[in-house]
């Protein structure tokens, strides 16, 4: 799967009133200066605001890359991605803060922060030039804490926190920084299963009670079963996008779980 494009196929049914919250058009995602790499190509596509939409897939086909572009870290080859209608390549990269918040798999140490001052960073795209923590803020940050059940942890070191604890921090910032979107990549990496089933049930709480929209990559297919609304298959030189149901029903699967 070297330096050849992966074609998608996405199937959403029409509803009536469906908002979006991501709208990619004729999107080529990959590293220019690579010669041999994944490149997804992506055709008119859009996707359901306040969902979770899991992605499933092997390891390396390509479901980083497509979560890293959607968070502006990778320039797509061509094509456009829009935010709310919102051209992506046109959004300010502190504006894009305020929309997309994320987390990923590498955990990083060397800055001596506790998990209070991590949630903090969260508020910085929202906060004034000398970026001073206001009350707001700090009703803001101690709620995102409430929320992801952190209370007895606040002032323990990053290196301190159990996996998932950690990744409930990350959680904790995104709330802190008040984005509609969270993109995670393989949040469930490494922990317990009681720890997996927690973290799914905040992302769902999320979903409903904030209304955030939540795309996840996980190899837990069957917490992506019990917790997603759609899923995003990866699998043989193309996507396949099915609610949950007939996702996980399809040949497509089937064909992954014989790979």
């Amino acid at each position: 799967m070297h330096g050849g494009a992966i074609s998608v196929i996405f199937t959403l049914k029409a509803k009536a009133m469906v908002k979006h919250i991501i709208k990619i058009e004729n999107a080529v995602f990959g590293y220019q200066a690579k010669l041999q790499n994944i490149i997804l190509q992506v055709p008119n596509i859009a996707l359901q605001k306040n969902k979770i939409i899991s992605l499933i897939g092997l390891n390396g086909s390509g479901k980083s890359t497509f979560l890293k572009t959607l968070a502006g870290l990778i320039p797509l080859i061509s094509g456009n991605i829009y935010i709310e209608n919102e051209c992506l390549s046109m959004i300010s990269k502190n504006k894009l803060a305020q929309k997309i918040s994320t987390v990923f798999t590498e955990r990083f140490f060397g800055f001596n922060l506790n998990c209070f001052e991590t949630i903090a960073l969260g508020c910085l795209p929202n906060s004034n030039v000398f970026n001073k923590l206001t009350t707001q803020h700090l009703e803001i940050i101690n709620n995102a804490i409430i929320e992801c059940g952190l209370e007895k942890f606040k002032n323990k070191n990053l290196s301190e926190l159990s996996d998932g604890i950690f990744q409930k921090t990350m959680i904790a910032k995104c709330l802190a920084q008040q984005t509609e979107i969270i993109l995670l990549d393989e949040p469930s990496a490494h922990l317990d299963f009681l720890a997996k089933e927690n973290l799914f049930e905040l992302l769902k709480k999320l979903v409903i009670e904030k209304n955030t929209s939540i795309i996840v990559s996980t190899h837990d297919i069957e917490l992506a079963k019990k917790y997603s609304d759609f899923v995003i298959l990866f699998f043989n030189n193309q996507l396949y996008c099915l609610p949950v149901k007939e996702a996980f029903e399809s040949d497509v699967f089937s064909s992954m779980l014989k790979s």
